[in-house]
């Protein structure tokens, strides 16, 4: 069955790493918690045009963005 809520804890918006995030990998981040799939190793499929069609106005390409920029940042890691 799958997860029908993901826990953020509200200290995120204190973590300086966090807040260092521009907002559109800051929200990726949240939808990538929120995801059904994930599992409890926090893995889940990459599903870029999945995660674009989140919000009206996000291309595939912006998802790829926030993406390296949360790697970078180590807040997830893909290949």
């Amino acid at each position: 069955m799958p997860r029908d809520h993901g826990r953020i804890l509200s200290s995120i918006w204190r973590d300086p790493d966090s807040r260092r995030l521009q907002p559109e990998p800051q929200r990726l981040y949240l939808l990538l918690l929120s995801q059904p799939n994930v599992n409890n190793a926090g893995v889940l499929p990459l599903q870029v045009g999945k995660w674009a069609k989140g919000c009206e106005s996000t291309t595939e390409e912006e998802i790829l963005q926030s993406l390296q920029a949360l790697s970078r940042a180590d807040f997830a890691y893909f290949d």
